[in-house]
């Protein structure tokens, strides 16, 4: 399973940098009270074409930054540039890949059209899983597992009909 650190957003979060920066600057000050724009670190800003991770703040003070980020380079930047918080590619191939990761472990869902009273399902989920059935009507039907081998099971009811198998 991976761990994601996903960047804080914050709607229309914009502020002006109160001194100028150099390209190995990591830290830095908004001007007075913009520091409030943002949102608690992480979270990610555009000043010029550079795209800056904040990683830890105080009031208007970014104690912490990672510059360039987004395959973009250090740049030096004027006072009273603006930084703008921004969704970049990076952030959403990140959620992307926690989808994945969550679909992948959400496990599998079987679909049983033709109402039968055993059903056998092939999950390949590599171990043994838990199963919530329901009925064509979603109701919870209780059966019998037939565990085959670590990826098929088949589920054995008093009497056939269709629904959904949920296994995890």
């Amino acid at each position: 399973m991976t761990n994601f650190n996903f960047t804080n957003v914050k709607n229309r979060a914009k502020g002006q940098i109160a001194s100028s920066m150099t390209t190995s600057d990591t830290s830095f000050s908004y001007a007075a009270g913009d520091g409030a724009n943002f949102p608690n670190p992480p979270y990610k800003v555009t000043i010029g074409s550079e795209v800056i991770r904040v990683l830890s703040q105080i009031g208007d003070d970014v104690l912490v930054c990672e510059r360039g980020v987004e395959d973009t380079v250090p740049e030096a930047h004027s006072a009273g540039s603006y930084a703008k918080l921004n969704i970049y590619a990076g952030d959403i191939q990140e959620l992307q890949e926690a989808i994945r990761d969550l679909e992948n472990r959400a496990g599998y869902k079987h679909v049983q059209s033709t109402p039968s009273d055993s059903w056998v399902i092939q999950h390949n989920l590599h171990r043994v899983p838990s199963v919530v059935v329901m009925d064509s009507a979603n109701e919870l039907v209780i059966g019998e597992i037939e565990v085959v081998n670590d990826d098929t099971i088949v589920l054995h009811f008093t009497s056939g009909f269709s629904g959904k198998a949920y296994l995890n």
